[in-house]
């Protein structure tokens, strides 16, 4: 299907952090709240990698947010409530990533 998602995020990232000393926990843009919770209370940093990606639901017209989009709003509205309890989490957003 022409609008179909495929979320896809290059090993070379993770192996990166894990050289570093982190453990990494994919993140799916589509996950629900609960699991949400629980993996970001349990991290210490989101990294989002570059590339391409459509932000739209029609990539033609640039109307409406895609599945992907929402997905991180979700995410950092998330992030934001951390901040706001004074929770220092980074995130990191590589070329397109933010």
């Amino acid at each position: 299907q022409k609008n179909e998602v495929f979320p896809y995020a290059p090993i070379s990232y993770s192996s990166w952090l894990e050289a570093a000393g982190a453990h990494c926990i994919p993140l799916p843009y589509n996950i629900n709240e609960g699991s949400l919770q629980f993996l970001l209370e349990r991290s210490h940093g989101l990294l989002l990698p570059g590339g391409g990606a459509n932000l739209y639901k029609s990539y033609e017209t640039k109307e409406g947010f895609g599945p992907m989009t929402v997905g991180f709003f979700k995410i950092f509205r998330y992030i934001q409530k951390m901040w706001a309890k004074g929770i220092n989490y980074p995130i990191w957003g590589t070329c397109l990533g933010l």
